[in-house]
């Protein structure tokens, strides 16, 4: 599900079907995802197993659609070319708006992951593809035996855009879609040939965003809020366990917001009032806060 036509309202499903005996030999359709209206459709004799949807086409607005039946089309289900060797992966990887296509431990154009393999037998997924470090182009991981490897594009682009991760639709997709039967993630905004730049700066407000005198009035109250600590100067803080061994920022605030002290520590407990000189009192403990 995503914005895949920029001139018609909503968002749309490009859907391919397994119960064609029982649904009118209906093989693949493309509707409306809130009314259900089907647009168009194709006729298939079996099980699709397999279908995709995405910006592949350079030069062609909106998105493009192919499966088992049919060939490759666009919104309007008009002939745009030939069908795309995978039905599998879209990776948006290149200097543009288009996406590459991915199957196995490859994406094309553009990468050859060796030593690597896919997931899910047939269905050759990837372990993940997601905006992981911004820049709007998504990161692919894969299974490399005991380890998973991180691969990014290195193609400079000249399209600035907002990270894909500033999209919520874009961000629940990716914890839907990249679970289990996993699929690309998409985003609910349309990206791809014709579409409109820079796109409108998305209405997010993040998890404890504000500033730190804000978050020391809440934190000294009865409730903590976002990655800090309410402790007393004379005990010891457990820093992240996921963060063993690694330097770690800690910086305390006292309950008016006033900076006190900042070090980078490596050991995973640390004493405020011995570390730190700290006298006893009840402080505001922050840990990563610039480093990572």
């Amino acid at each position: 599900m995503a914005d895949m036509d920029p001139d018609r309202p909503g968002m749309e499903i490009y859907m391919v079907h397994e119960q064609v005996n029982s649904n009118g030999g209906i093989g693949a359709d493309f509707h409306d995802a809130a009314t259900g209206k089907v647009y168009w459709s194709d006729p298939g004799s079996k099980d699709v197993g397999r279908g995709c949807a995405g910006p592949v086409t350079a030069g062609v607005k909106g998105w493009q659609m192919w499966s088992g039946v049919g060939g490759l089309w666009d919104v309007n289900h008009k002939s745009v070319g030939s069908t795309p060797g995978s039905q599998n992966f879209t990776i948006w990887w290149g200097a543009d708006l288009t996406r590459a296509t991915e199957n196995g431990n490859s994406i094309s154009p553009g990468l050859t992951a060796s030593g690597c393999t896919a997931c899910n037998g047939t269905k050759s997924t990837p372990c993940l593809t997601a905006d992981l470090f911004g820049d709007w182009r998504e990161e692919i991981i894969y299974n490399c035996g005991s380890e998973l490897h991180v691969y990014t594009t290195t193609t400079p682009t000249t399209y600035r855009l907002y990270t894909l991760m500033h999209d919520p639709v874009y961000r629940m997709s990716v914890c839907s879609e990249n679970v289990a039967y996993n699929q690309p993630p998409e985003p609910g905004i349309y990206i791809g040939p014709g579409m409109t730049l820079p796109q409108a700066k998305p209405n997010i407000k993040y998890y404890g965003d504000v500033g730190v005198k804000e978050q020391s009035k809440a934190f000294c109250g009865p409730t903590p809020i976002n990655h800090s600590l309410k402790v007393f100067g004379d005990g010891a803080i457990a820093l992240p366990v996921q963060l063993s061994g690694m330097p770690k920022l800690v910086t305390v605030y006292d309950c008016s917001g006033k900076l006190m002290r900042k070090a980078i520590v490596k050991n995973n407990v640390v004493d405020l009032r011995k570390d730190f000189g700290m006298s006893n009192g009840v402080y505001m403990v922050r840990i990563n806060e610039k480093l990572f």
